[in-house]
């Protein structure tokens, strides 16, 4: 069983900031850097 260690806002903001940087993969800037939004993505949804 994992323990969620994350604060509902900090989850909040991690999926927001993930979202935005993976948005650029495919929109705006359209490079392979926008993949590193992945991570505080599936943080935030995780929660830990």
């Amino acid at each position: 069983m994992i323990v969620r260690n994350l604060g509902r806002l900090d989850r909040a903001i991690r999926i927001t900031v993930g979202l935005l940087l993976f948005s650029q993969v495919f929109v705006g800037l359209q490079t392979l850097w926008g993949l590193v939004g992945v991570i505080p993505l599936f943080n935030g949804l995780v929660g830990w």
